[in-house]
């Protein structure tokens, strides 16, 4: 047989299964992603850098919990010691790692089998997203629109972001689980598919244990059975008892299963509570009662009017008891450390300030949403029935998504994977119309594949810019935080130290030492100490850090914070340190092969 009639089988759409065709998609969608990452992959394993705090922490929390650390203890005892700082993480993301490491440690001890659980975790994340990407594009628009789906959210530049390998934090899994839950009730709004809606339950309690950054989203699926009912009557009836009765068993068990008994009770904004135990149990608790009300045949106006009233009689006393977490789960941060330290963080950032910061980048992310956005709206005038429902959610989520990055930058990588699938609806009715004038499916999908990429964020970061870029200011120099700046650290003896709140995690991962500062919000108390001892006179300094315990400064010129509080305090530490002006109680001392100056307290 010649290679032109095996291509042409190749190409026969008989000749492949629908089945088929999907994981062709997604094994093609993954190997592109590996070729486009394999720089990460290959620096990873001869350095052993780590690119964010969060990945240096969490790693620092799975070495704990393998060392003998509770399931329920989640305290951070090298942080701020002797009282340490209790992490606002779970084991979710925990139990993955540990096993990935457990495993590759039986064969390749130590930091070997650590680093490839660190390269394996996140590509295992990339396969699972492109799995669910292209399960939920069959749901909502059809099995033509998968292979477009796969195609840009490999073009997104999620592989760039939060699924690059090294990338072991809670933002991967969090991604993958709002596409699931996505398509879980997407797929429940067909009443013979209606049981799909406990799993949106299951995933949305899992999201929650991890972290509360889908929680804007969780919102809008939480609120979707009610609402298909307004529209649609009895049809929605199934959908809103499976809805009650998955979300009134899942979040409380997996509440139970992630806290410890001594919690259950305790209120937290920043992390799963009975905060947000009582949301879900209250929209659990509304739904039922709209299943049971669904029995009888109730007009447009009825719905509406009876759904308004059990969302005041239960929605509106959870969120007035509740509303300072729902304003800012910040809350209770320090008013100087969220200005020196939480306000600069980059992901942390408005998507307005971000902007403003990086013009290009409006074109990477704001013209591929618009795109996306312009084509779910496109799509839910143009379909009928069920599907104009699903689009219809889609839609409402990604809305949701685009209101979130006004508030932080970092919710832009979730809304990504939702808004993509207005650009693969508008791929696929290419194709369609391609096809329908005699070019062939193979030839139509291969089109409707390259016009993925002018709808994609990595199209746009190709394409010349159409804005000027001022001069980019580096937040932290790339060396104050790679793994060969911390190693001649290590050899020093173990003691507590005073260093950039950035750079808490670092010491962690890389040292035996323990640090006053972390990046996270729960420090309070270390990381307003560290902020008011560098901004203090020297003499005044002294006497904070002797009183803390402190046995080392680390200084590491360029970083952010210093600078910024060498600005403010020109009197201060940190100016003092920068200028070369070292007090008498600092003894220098010699350590080659680092960008760090290390002053041993005295």
């Amino acid at each position: 047989m010649s290679s032109a009639q095996t291509a042409s089988m190749i190409a026969t759409p008989t000749t492949l299964s629908a089945r088929a065709r999907f994981w062709l998609a997604v094994a093609i969608g993954f190997v592109v992603s590996l070729a486009l990452c394999w720089g990460r992959v290959v620096d990873i394993w001869t350095t052993g850098n780590f690119y964010d705090s969060d990945d240096a922490m969490r790693i620092v929390q799975v070495r704990d919990f393998m060392a003998g650390q509770g399931w329920h203890d989640l305290t951070a005892w090298r942080i701020d010691p002797p009282t340490g700082s209790l992490m606002h993480w779970s084991r979710v993301v925990d139990a993955p790692l540990a096993l990935l490491m457990k495993l590759f440690q039986a064969f390749a001890p130590g930091e070997t089998g650590e680093r490839l659980a660190r390269v394996v975790f996140p590509l295992s994340l990339q396969l699972a997203l492109l799995c669910a990407v292209g399960w939920t594009a069959r749901v909502v628009l059809g099995a033509r629109a998968i292979g477009p789906a796969i195609a840009l959210a490999v073009l997104s530049g999620f592989m760039f972001g939060q699924f690059v390998p090294g990338r072991v934090d809670h933002h991967a899994p969090q991604i993958v689980l709002l596409i699931l839950m996505a398509g879980s009730m997407a797929a429940a709004l067909d009443p013979a598919r209606a049981p799909m809606a406990a799993v949106a339950t299951v995933c949305a309690a899992f999201s929650l244990a991890i972290s509360i950054e889908n929680l804007p989203f969780l919102f809008v699926l939480f609120a979707t059975p009610t609402m298909l009912w307004i529209a649609r009557g009895a049809r929605a009836r199934p959908l809103l008892g499976w809805f009650a009765g998955g979300q009134a068993l899942a979040v409380p068990l997996v509440f139970g299963l992630f806290n410890p008994p001594s919690r259950w009770l305790t209120p937290a904004c920043d992390a799963f509570s009975t905060v947000h135990v009582a949301l879900a149990l209250g929209a659990a608790a509304g739904t039922a009662i709209i299943a049971w009300a669904s029995r009888w045949p109730l007009g447009w106006g009825a719905r509406l009017a009876s759904a308004a009233g059990v969302g005041a009689l239960i929605g509106a006393p959870l969120l007035v008891a509740f509303s300072g977490c729902l304003i800012d789960p910040f809350q209770g941060l320090d008013p100087l450390v969220r200005d020196i330290w939480l306000d600069n963080v980059g992901e942390a950032r408005p998507i307005l300030k971000h902007f403003a910061l990086y013009p290009r980048s409006i074109q990477i992310i704001a013209i591929p949403t618009l795109i996306g956005l312009a084509g779910l709206a496109m799509a839910w005038k143009r379909e009928r029935g069920v599907d104009r429902d699903r689009i219809a959610l889609m839609l409402a989520l990604s809305c949701m998504g685009c209101a979130s990055a006004f508030f932080m930058i970092r919710m832009s990588t979730s809304l990504a994977p939702l808004v993509l699938f207005g650009g693969a609806w508008i791929a696929a009715r290419l194709s369609t119309g391609i096809e329908s004038r005699g070019l062939g499916r193979a030839g139509a999908a291969a089109l409707a594949l390259l016009a993925c990429i002018p709808m994609s964020a990595i199209g746009w970061a190709m394409a010349p810019s159409l804005v000027s870029e001022p001069p980019r200011v580096e937040e932290n120099p790339a060396a104050c935080l790679a793994a060969a700046s911390f190693k001649p650290l290590a050899r020093l003896t173990p003691g507590l130290a005073l260093a950039p709140i950035e750079v808490g995690a670092y010491l962690l991962a890389h040292t035996p030492h323990s640090v006053i500062t972390a990046a996270y919000h729960r420090n309070n108390a270390g990381n307003r100490l560290a902020i008011d001892a560098f901004m203090a006179p020297p003499d005044k300094a002294r006497d904070m850090i002797r009183a803390r315990g402190a046995k080392y400064v680390f200084f590491c010129a360029g970083d952010k914070e210093l600078t910024t509080t060498a600005a403010r305090a020109p009197d201060g530490l940190s100016a003092a340190l920068a200028a070369g002006a070292i007090p008498d109680w600092l003894r220098p001392i010699d350590m080659p092969g680092t960008p760090y100056r290390v002053f041993a307290v005295e």
